[in-house]
């Protein structure tokens, strides 16, 4: 029987957002500053090119100074327009060192949430969390084992070097009944003071979704 499951591209999960005027209690804890490895100040903006299946488009990320709150947790709002996908809504999470986005999926009435990484944890720290409220996707259980990869690497970008950058790993494994098996795999590359600066969504051991930073301006 074939199973289909939910892929996660990191700059496209705002594609499945819907525009909404609501505006939440910021969270009290863990705000993000414009230091951070993942700034969420109001106003700031970060502008992508993604390379998925061999067709190439661009998106710009602007933070609007909005939370909301899913699961009793507080993210921040953020608003996406893509030259392909038009204007929609992602939300980003960072409280207590933890960084994460999340992604709203309504036709599977779920929301997933994807670990980009923790500040405080050495190269090597790897962790498990689960990408949804129960659990569970398409009625399946399923895991995030979540690794630092790297910390304080020089990574480039578009020509651009970066410094002080953490990469991090998401690998999202499913249960079909068998055990946990790895479904796809997202690498993070952080930069101190940027934010994320490429995302790399491999399935199979090949990259399906590459999305790399071309400008950015932090407030």
């Amino acid at each position: 029987m074939k199973h289909t499951f939910i892929l996660i591209a990191v700059v496209a999960f705002f594609a499945t957002g819907c525009i909404s005027s609501k505006n939440d209690p910021k969270p009290g804890d863990g705000a993000s500053t414009s230091d951070s490895y993942f700034p969420v100040t109001s106003g700031s903006t970060w502008t992508y090119k993604e390379e998925i299946a061999g067709a190439t488009s661009s998106t710009v990320i602007k933070m609007t100074g909005n939370t909301k709150t899913f699961n009793g947790k507080s993210y921040y709002e953020a608003t996406s327009s893509s030259t392909v996908k038009g204007n929609t809504l992602g939300y980003f999470y960072t409280a207590n060192h933890d960084f994460a986005i999340l992604q709203t999926i309504p036709n599977y009435g779920i929301n997933i949430e994807i670990r980009l990484g923790n500040d405080t944890k050495a190269a090597g720290y790897s962790w498990t969390t689960s990408p949804t409220a129960d659990g569970y996707v398409n009625g399946f259980p399923a895991q995030m084992i979540n690794t630092i990869k790297e910390k304080g690497i020089t990574w480039v970008v578009n020509g651009k070097t970066f410094t002080n950058v953490m990469h991090t790993q998401a690998d999202l494994q499913y249960d079909l009944g068998s055990g946990f098996m790895s479904y796809s795999v997202y690498d993070f590359y952080l930069a101190k003071g940027v934010g994320m600066i490429e995302s790399d969504t491999g399935i199979s051991g090949s990259i399906y979704d590459k999305e790399t930073i071309l400008s950015y301006n932090v407030k």
